[in-house]
């Protein structure tokens, strides 16, 4: 934003707060505006200002963290003070609440956006201000908002997109709703970092929004004044209560599974047709059509699906078709091992499946077979039998001693550190296995990969956080650019 736009913000947000001085005489509402690099200069500033309010060493505590926290635009929290009923000549002490919402001016390149996240940080403000309020503290402290989990963000986050469209329909941002729909619906589609899609659940929000919206149920989202604030939050509260714990939790699986399969290579297309074609819970399906209607993308049919880990079936389905994968794959690498006469292939596929756990792909795994039997190959002759028959016996008696269970555990460890911004190498995978007994077959396989001298680690291997779609910058993919983005690359016509 330029610095024009910057200073209409600022003039929105002293409007709110001057409409919520008007709701509530002993309350004040402030907002931090700016880039992270002047956090200390802005709290400087308020501070001083705030110099003699009772509740000004509360807002220290929540103000002063701020500064060198990674916080970015985020609602910090209410600071109450009791004012002595002595120096203020009331007959009854009362008490004044300060409350802090910061808005980091350098995430935002539209001014639109930036007030529509001002709405969305306003509703959690509302929401813990009323839940305060029902529960008032009886000594000067701060109070910040309370989530106890998972669904309980989802819901909040509900209202607080809910009520931000409300707010942005007011201003004349009619589209509003289908954008944030389209904006949530592409997120849960892409690989997200430090960003939870399955708390955003505005897209099955919309058809009961537009229909409030047509038949203008409230005047909330007419008029402007102090109470009109209150009136949007209550509609927004109202609408947000259409959507039952079962509507919430099938958003939440619908989102996760989604953001497995993104992660794993599969592309949106991809993923909406996993969830309309192969799930068999029918919120399931009805989410993925909805979103495929948002974004107008057209699910891949079930039988040009790739092969992979896919979350919407079940998971005895997707263990058989892992070893069913094993078995073929296993088949097709001792083809190219006779033809070539050398363990190769055996060592080629292995290193290549490694390099696939990098990325959370663990459907067909078993490298660890596979590098034990290129090693009884080796040492066939020694033995007096056949290679190939060797290798077999091998990777027949390793192969069964794996542990599926522990590989979708490896999966989903490696995908949770994406989820949060690490990176993932194969140190991380090797550290994790050896930190459990049962996973050492997985251990002993990364080892011998790494240890390899013709191995070559994937040059995206330390990038792939960086490649993520940001909570303000996503963006779809393109299935045509990765028809077999879940395909371990075995490299089979190359490994002799």
């Amino acid at each position: 934003m330029n610095a024009i736009e910057i200073s209409h913000l600022e003039n929105v947000c002293a409007g709110i707060s001057d409409n919520m001085r008007t709701l509530f005489p002993n309350f004040n509402l402030l907002f931090l505006i700016g880039p992270p690099d002047k956090k200390p200069t802005i709290v400087t500033s308020l501070l001083s200002k705030l110099s003699g309010h009772p509740a000004v060493n509360e807002a220290f505590l929540i103000l002063k963290p701020w500064t060198s926290s990674t916080k970015r635009s985020a609602f910090l929290g209410l600071s109450e003070g009791h004012e002595d009923a002595l120096f203020s000549f009331k007959s009854v002490p009362e008490f004044k609440t300060l409350a802090f919402i910061a808005i980091d001016t350098s995430l935002y390149s539209e001014f639109e956006r930036a007030i529509q996240d001002v709405h969305r940080l306003m509703a959690i403000f509302l929401s813990t201000y009323s839940t305060h309020l029902k529960n008032p503290i009886d000594k000067n402290g701060n109070v910040f908002v309370n989530i106890p989990n998972q669904l309980a963000a989802t819901q909040l986050n509900l209202k607080a997109d809910i009520y931000s469209t409300l707010q942005m329909l007011k201003d004349g941002q009619y589209d509003v709703a289908s954008r944030l729909a389209k904006q949530r619906s592409i997120e849960t589609l892409s690989p997200q970092s430090n960003f939870n899609p399955e708390e955003f659940s505005f897209p099955i929000a919309l058809d009961v929004i537009n229909y409030t919206i047509e038949k203008q149920l409230s005047s909330a989202i007419s008029k402007y004044s102090p109470s009109q604030i209150l009136s949007c939050y209550q509609l927004a509260e109202q609408i947000t209560s259409c959507f039952n714990v079962e509507n919430l939790q099938s958003w939440i699986q619908f989102a996760n599974f989604s953001q497995t399969m993104a992660w794993s290579g599969f592309t949106p297309n991809q993923i909406l047709g996993a969830a309309i074609n192969t799930s068999t819970n029918p919120f399931i399906k009805a989410i993925g059509h909805m979103l495929a209607e948002l974004t107008n993308l057209a699910p891949t049919e079930e039988s040009h699906l790739p092969n992979g880990y896919n979350p919407f079936i079940a998971e005895e389905i997707n263990k058989i078709r892992h070893e069913r994968t094993i078995e073929e794959t296993f088949e097709m690498i001792l083809i190219h091992a006779m033809e070539a006469e050398s363990p190769a292939p055996l060592i080629r596929v292995a290193n290549n499946q490694n390099d696939a756990l990098l990325k959370g792909k663990i459907s067909g795994w078993s490298a660890g077979a596979l590098h034990a039997a290129a090693k009884a190959y080796i040492g066939a002759k020694d033995r007096g039998i056949p290679p190939i028959q060797a290798a077999r016996l091998e990777f027949q008696s390793v192969y069964l001693r794996s542990d599926w269970t522990l590989l979708q555990q490896l999966g989903q460890y490696v995908i949770e550190q994406y989820r949060q911004g690490k990176i993932m190498t194969m140190h991380e995978l090797i550290k994790w296995s050896t930190e459990r007994t049962d996973t050492r077959f997985i251990a002993e396989s990364l080892y011998a990969t790494v240890n390899d001298p013709h191995y070559i680690p994937p040059k995206n291997s330390e990038s792939k956080s960086s490649q993520t779609t940001s909570k303000n910058k996503s963006s779809l993919s393109d299935e045509k650019s990765s028809p077999a983005a879940l395909d371990f690359s075995f490299e089979l016509d190359n490994v002799s």
